[in-house]
């Protein structure tokens, strides 16, 4: 059985000849390690980061997204929007016009 908690190790061999039998070797595992989680106990924060949120435009459903066209050698400045229809996923594509040529307030004007 191992514990870890705080990047410490509390760890212990419970083998089925010291303890008799493969039944109270497993019984005496499970006893030692709920009287140490008792001791022990769990951290009270919580080390997960929330989730980032996945958009690029802060909108669900609609994503910001910079396409290459190599015969033209552009890129343009595209968003999507993604609903679902009749149990479908759909998706449609608006070019908003050349990377090169759009200026920030021009993008948010476009949003």
């Amino acid at each position: 059985v191992r514990i870890v908690r705080r990047g410490k190790e509390n760890s212990r061999y419970f083998s089925h000849k010291l303890w008799g039998s493969k039944f109270k070797s497993i019984k005496a595992a499970i006893a030692w390690r709920d009287q140490m989680l008792i001791v022990l106990k769990g951290s009270k924060t919580r080390f997960l980061k929330p989730p980032k949120n996945k958009t690029t435009t802060g909108l669900t459903g609609v994503s910001r997204t910079i396409k290459f066209d190599r015969r033209k050698d552009k890129s343009y400045l595209c968003y999507t929007v993604f609903w679902v229809s009749n149990g479908k996923s759909k998706n449609k594509t608006f070019q908003v016009g050349n990377v090169e040529t759009i200026s920030a307030d021009d993008e948010l004007v476009s949003v």
